[in-house]
């Protein structure tokens, strides 16, 4: 439970800097300082991938659902739509994967 406010002073270019990337990481400036004192700040660089990954595996859900609600409906599956869709989850999981991969291996090495 946070329960401790605590109150420090930057100079206008460092709370530039902390707005900055909490916003471009989408979290707060709490949640970016916590992550730090924790010892995990995202990585910036991987965040615009991570996004655009996330609004790819939304699209592909949507699609899903669609032809669960197809399927359901007339109790006919188009395989080839499931199959495509599938595949293109495949790409996505495995583009995660290798992001995941490299945000660790970056953590190990201090590059964050």
């Amino acid at each position: 439970m946070k329960t401790r406010q605590v109150n420090f002073r930057l100079s206008p270019e460092q709370e530039r800097m902390l707005r900055t990337k909490s916003f471009n990481l989408g979290i707060t400036t709490s949640e970016f300082l916590r992550g730090a004192i924790e010892g995990f700040v995202p990585n910036v660089k991987y965040n615009k991938e991570i996004l655009q990954l996330n609004f790819e595996l939304r699209k592909i859900g949507v699609n899903i659902n669609q032809i669960a609600k197809v399927a359901n409906q007339t109790g006919y599956i188009n395989s080839n739509m499931l199959f495509n869709y599938k595949k293109n989850l495949d790409e996505v999981i495995h583009k995660l994967s290798k992001l995941y991969r490299l945000e660790k291996v970056d953590n190990k090495h201090g590059s964050n």
